[in-house]
């Protein structure tokens, strides 16, 4: 009588394999030792991560570091103005942070000039709040709070002489401190 026997394309397989985590590591031959073999299928993955470690490492160290500090500054509408007017102003009032005649009376406060305060000072606004974001960057922590504080200062004190036009009155949330942490 002749057995039965599965067709080899029907055989069911063994999807788990003892060991076969060590797969990879049998390209390295016994105890180790390098095989041509082995040396042929895994010198472009060794290569590429010692390159990789190494550009990564590279870049670290040639990279300047950089530092962010953000401040809110609130703006409220003032006496019998519609609350919701207080929405248009920090519109207007954040594209006016980075403005000249912001930056201008900010730049003795940072000790910077105009043109570099442009380049470190970022405004944003919310489109739901009447809230404007501040944010300084430099290559030190302290020199970047210096700068959104400046800015920040400056456009309060802008807004204020032109409360009575406007009815709106800004403050500053808090003092920026500086950054603990890189960006």
């Amino acid at each position: 009588m002749r057995s039965l026997t599965w067709p080899t394309s029907l055989r069911p397989r063994r999807w788990w394999r003892p060991h076969s985590w060590l797969r990879p590591f049998r390209a390295l031959g016994a105890l180790g030792a390098l095989s041509w073999r082995g040396l042929v299928r895994w010198w472009p993955v060794t290569l590429g991560t010692l390159l990789g470690a190494l550009l990564g490492a590279g870049y670290g160290l040639l990279n300047d570091r950089e530092y962010a500090s953000s401040g809110y500054v609130v703006v409220r509408a003032v006496g019998d103005t519609d609350p919701a007017v207080a929405l248009g102003f920090a519109q207007s009032f954040g594209r006016m942070a980075t403005g000249d005649a912001v930056l201008d009376a900010a730049r003795r406060e940072a000790g910077l000039s105009v043109a570099d305060l442009r380049g470190r000072v970022r405004a944003a606004t919310s489109p739901d709040a009447p809230v404007i974001e501040i944010t300084g960057r430099a290559a030190r922590a302290g020199d970047a709070a210096r700068a959104a504080n400046a800015v920040s200062r400056a456009l309060i004190d802008v807004a204020a002489e032109a409360a009575a036009e406007t009815s709106a009155e800004l403050t500053e949330l808090t003092e920026l401190t500086p950054a603990l942490s890189l960006i």
